[in-house]
């Protein structure tokens, strides 16, 4: 994977390929009292061969990034200062 964008606080964007796959991954964060709102696009592509198999992978991305976001969620809501520990002041 491969950082592509980044606006701290803001924007984080990650694009990887394999064989005849590719994902885009982004992340938009929004500021909300006590922490942030983190909305996450994905598009999976294939070629070839590969466009179905991709296909059933992006009908399945869903699910699980928003699983592995509310994972984090939890993760940081249990440290010290909860999830909206920012460092940039703001």
């Amino acid at each position: 994977m491969e950082t592509t964008e980044l606006v701290p606080f803001r924007v984080w964007t990650e694009r990887g390929r394999w064989r005849g796959f590719s994902a885009t991954l982004t992340l938009h964060f929004t500021d909300v009292t006590g922490g942030c709102r983190v909305r996450a696009d994905a598009v999976v592509e294939g070629r070839g061969a590969w466009a179905v198999p991709a296909l059933v992978a992006g009908l399945l991305a869903s699910p699980a990034i928003a699983a592995d976001l509310r994972k984090a969620g939890r993760i940081l809501a249990g440290r010290e200062g909860g999830a909206g520990g920012r460092r940039d002041g703001g």
